[in-house]
């Protein structure tokens, strides 16, 4: 964390907003946020995945939490069975801390998957508990009233919320970043503040304009705890920038399953068993086979091929990403009057955004329908 970096990020909503301001680093405008989230709730609960950025805000809010004597903290962590074992373990070494409250959740969240026969596929799925590729710890939650299977983390999250009325007014705070990609940016833009109300619970990212050097810089200068995954990610190649934290199953690690059978043999066989495609995904997930380079007809437009894809789906994802579709058309039309483009074409001529031309076209959206990737629509 570079401490002498000020107001590095100055972004402003659609309001006129700012984000950040100029007078504070990284460090103190994080924590500033953490204590204006304790002034207006009664349970601070951090969403924990055992990654770095969540790691983060878990002991910056620890550091407040004992300043202000509101301790314990609630964790809340979702175990979607196919993690690292040393994740595993760095997660059940947070949970003995005799400061937080975990609630461990093993939920049948919806995920996505690429495969010709399916298009998800559901950790800790009753109906795959004979080849489970690990057992739950004994003090996890494995249903919560309200939650069915398939459902997504916001849905969860109320429904945990709900069980404990104990908590009161909760605010959930998240190591959500905005360099990580470019929908979490314009999130946020849009949002023109670090939080927002999801009716049942606030939602808070406090780290949103960290960078992943601050992240790690505050990890080795306060000494906190991490996964030993990431150590071994780099050691196998991967850069500290790219190395991230998912269930292998998901659509969006598929780049870097090829790793996981030289990092961990054994638990790939096991995860091998539980989900099939995963050793295709293995072989070919570095290929232009499973690649973003994403190839149509010639005598096909981009909107054609993406509805033809479409038509592939079950009805389940379909209705889900007919939703997406809509709300992009919708943003266009509010800021142009001619049709939604079938290949980029820029509106943002001047502006601090000419990026946002690639992500506002068919060709785009053929390439999210074709990965089915859920973690790259907006929210």
């Amino acid at each position: 964390m570079d401490t002498d970096r000020v107001g590095q990020t100055i972004a402003y909503g659609q309001y006129g907003h700012a984000l950040v301001t100029q007078d504070r680093n990284v460090y103190e405008a994080a924590r500033r946020r953490i204590h204006e989230a304790y002034a207006n709730a009664d349970t601070i609960a951090v969403s924990f995945s055992g990654g770095k950025d969540s790691t983060v805000t878990l002991f910056l809010t620890l550091e407040v939490a004992r300043e202000l004597n509101r301790l314990p903290v609630q964790v809340l962590y979702y175990d979607e069975e196919m993690i690292d074992p040393d994740t595993v373990a760095y997660v059940e070494q947070i949970a003995t801390m005799p400061e937080v409250e975990i609630v461990w959740a093993c939920l049948p969240l919806r995920h996505s998957l690429r495969s010709e026969s399916r298009s998800n596929w559901y950790p800790w799925n009753p109906a795959y508990q004979s080849v489970w590729a690990r057992k739950p710890p004994d003090y996890a939650i494995m249903s919560v009233p309200g939650f069915s299977l398939g459902g997504e983390y916001p849905d969860a999250d109320s429904a945990i919320i709900q069980a404990h009325p104990e908590w009161g007014r909760v605010y959930m705070l998240a190591g959500i970043r905005i360099q990580e990609s470019f929908n979490r940016r314009r999130a946020l833009l849009t949002q023109g503040h670090w939080t927002s109300d999801r009716g049942r619970y606030l939602y808070g990212k406090p780290i949103f304009d960290w960078t992943y050097q601050d992240v790690w810089y505050a990890i080795g200068h306060f000494g906190w705890p991490y996964s030993a995954y990431y150590d071994k990610a780099m050691m196998y190649g991967h850069s500290m920038h790219n190395v991230r934290i998912a269930a292998w199953g998901n659509a969006s690690s598929t780049a870097v399953v090829s790793l996981y059978r030289s990092m961990y043999p054994d638990f790939w066989e096991a995860c091998v068993k539980r989900i099939p495609e995963m050793a295709t995904i293995g072989r070919y997930g570095k290929t232009k086979a499973l690649s973003d380079h994403l190839r149509k007809p010639e005598h096909a437009t981009w909107q054609q091929w993406a509805l033809h894809l479409l038509g592939q789906m079950p009805a389940e994802d379909q209705a889900i990403w007919i939703k997406e579709i809509k709300r992009r058309v919708l943003r266009w039309k509010m800021k142009s009057t001619e049709p939604f483009p079938d290949t980029p074409v820029s509106i943002y001529a001047g502006t601090d955004s000419p990026s946002q031309a690639v992500f506002n076209c068919w060709k785009y959206v053929c390439l999210l329908v074709a990965k089915n990737d859920h973690s790259m629509r907006d929210r």
